[in-house]
């Protein structure tokens, strides 16, 4: 199996959903032309983190899918962050759960860098409570390898494996929070 994420981030913040909505329909439509009826990732608006384009728009575009096969991914960073939120994990992946929609948090973290120059925590055991008790599948970033983020604040925090290393068995604090919380992860 394969999934293919359309494109990744889409769209900054401020996006008008409609045109969010017709944009990735279009993408949808040139890309069953070309003969792919597999699954498309098809990332929220606002760096994937507004819920609130496939909450309104996403029946529509599966309906207008030829394939029928969308699974609408939101990233869970700093609009979701603890400090400040503008998304609500429990509000929100309860409304997406009523729209009835496929759905996956595509990206997320326990921590995030913000433009203010600091480190917000995101509430990631409870993103993965929610998948689970939702039936919503979840991808924790990354593995290993991420760069700099705001500010040039090191993005290490993000890395699953210690020590930023490729090829190893030992965890981060994240990769043991992804991995290792009871009932939630991945294990």
């Amino acid at each position: 199996y394969i999934l293919v994420n359309i494109c990744n981030e889409w769209s900054p913040f401020g996006t008008n959903l409609l045109f969010w909505s017709q944009s990735y329909s279009n993408a949808i439509s040139i890309i069953r032309a070309a003969g792919f009826s597999g699954v498309l990732i098809v990332d929220a608006s606002a760096y994937a983190q507004n819920p609130n384009g496939p909450i309104t728009y996403g029946k529509q575009m599966i309906a207008n899918d030829l394939a029928n096969n969308l699974v609408f991914s939101v990233h869970m960073y700093s609009q979701w962050s603890v400090q400040q939120p503008d998304y609500s994990i429990l509000t929100y992946m309860s409304l997406i759960k009523n729209a009835s929609i496929p759905f996956i948090v595509g990206e997320f973290g326990y921590q995030t860098t913000v433009s203010s120059c600091s480190i917000y925590t995101i509430d990631a055991v409870s993103i993965m409570q929610q998948c689970y008790n939702l039936g919503f599948g979840y991808l924790g970033w990354s593995w290993c390898g991420n760069g700099q983020g705001d500010c040039g604040i090191s993005l290490s925090f993000l890395d699953l494996a210690s020590n930023s290393v490729w090829n190893t068995t030992s965890y981060s604090t994240w990769g043991n929070i992804l991995f290792n919380t009871a009932s939630y992860g991945i294990k």
